[in-house]
């Protein structure tokens, strides 16, 4: 299997409703310092939460050659420590999706949207230490620690799609529907008036 076509695929196939995800809110407020509150932050690391512990049994499904890279548990604690510093105390919302944990195509989708986060979580972790430093980020600087593990989950994510005849085509497909349930995930809060 291709390892350019596989990533390329889910990255075409994943970018509009990423966009949107980050059109809605409570992401909407993410990096942009004059709107950015503790509430919009809490609330996207809620989303992020349903989402991460949603996802763990998927990824938990993956060889452990793969596995390994997401570093599943530093990723979910530091959510929860996050959350429990921030005070959060809203209902937390309800994460939803028909995809099969027992299907190659949803373990990798639900890999691929997990490791991709973590590029963007990156660039969040330093505008956040540079605009917010007061605020609990345990959580974007361990979504940034996995980043470091992109280009090996990519080699082998593709190793294991090929031996596991994924097409590609399903794979983006996958992945775009992982994004929409996040939005749908989004859609718990209103954005406050």
């Amino acid at each position: 299997m291709n390892i350019n076509k596989l990533f390329l695929t889910l990255r075409e196939s994943s970018s509009e409703p990423h966009k949107r995800l980050e059109a809605t809110y409570p992401f909407c407020y993410q990096m942009r310092s004059e709107a950015f509150s503790p509430l919009h932050y809490g609330r996207a690391l809620s989303v992020l939460s349903a989402f991460h512990i949603y996802a763990a049994p998927f990824v938990a499904r993956l060889p452990d050659e793969i596995r390994h890279l997401i570093i599943v548990d530093d990723v979910i604690d530091a959510l929860n420590l996050d959350l429990q510093i921030l005070g959060v105390q809203e209902e937390q919302p309800e994460f939803k999706s028909a995809l099969s944990s027992q299907s190659p195509i949803s373990l990798l989708a639900f890999s691929y949207v997990w490791m991709g986060s973590s590029m963007g979580g990156s660039i969040i972790s330093r505008w956040l230490q540079s605009r917010h430093p007061g605020l609990p980020q345990q959580y974007y600087r361990a979504i940034a620690e996995t980043g470091a593990n992109w280009e090996t989950f990519k080699a082998g994510a593709t190793d294991w799609a090929g031996a596991n005849n994924i097409n590609e085509d399903d794979a983006g497909d996958a992945a775009r529907q992982v994004f929409e349930s996040i939005i749908n995930t989004a859609s718990h809060y209103s954005e406050p008036a």
